[in-house]
């Protein structure tokens, strides 16, 4: 399962930078008794559609991984170093941006850097999900297939049979 551990990985701090941007507000999620309801359901995917799953994961981590580039370019570009800029943003995140030693500068270059990643985020979202439907999923289908596929072991049983093929 080689692929969807590298999927994982470049998930992850495009999903923290993106936080770290649109605060923890835009990814929180409540548990409705129509999303509990649906996770029962939704574990009955076709061969097909793992198959178009695996390939559109692929190329969106293509494209995730890109734009993490870009994310760290931008960063770096403002004269942050990428942990830098996480730590102040963290400190921003949690109010608690006082009690961090932050120069005038670093502010500047921090405000700089995220508001050129909070305005490229609309342009790499659609490229995701133009990945995923033209591998022909639709994006909430790829997101439940992604959701069973962290969660349901016969599910992640499957999509790691079609990776081996």
């Amino acid at each position: 399962m080689v692929l969807m551990k590298k999927v994982k990985r470049n998930f992850v701090p495009v999903f923290a930078v993106a936080a770290l941007c649109f605060g923890p507000a835009a990814f929180a999620q409540q548990a409705t008794p129509t999303q509990q309801e649906t996770t029962q359901q939704q574990n009955n995917f076709t061969d097909q559609e793992l198959q178009q799953f695996v390939k559109a994961n692929a190329k969106t981590a293509s494209i995730t991984k890109e734009h993490q580039q870009e994310m760290i370019d931008i960063i770096k570009e403002e004269d942050l170093e990428v942990s830098r800029f996480n730590e102040i943003a963290q400190a921003h995140r949690q109010q608690t941006i006082d009690e961090l030693e932050v120069s005038e500068e670093e502010m500047t270059s921090f405000n700089n850097a995220a508001q050129q990643i909070v305005e490229m985020q609309p342009t790499a979202k659609q490229e995701v999900d133009d990945a995923i439907e033209a591998e022909g999923l639709t994006v909430e289908r790829y997101e439940e297939i992604l959701e069973a596929y962290e969660k349901d072991p016969e599910v992640k049983a499957k999509v790691q049979a079609i990776i081996q093929q």
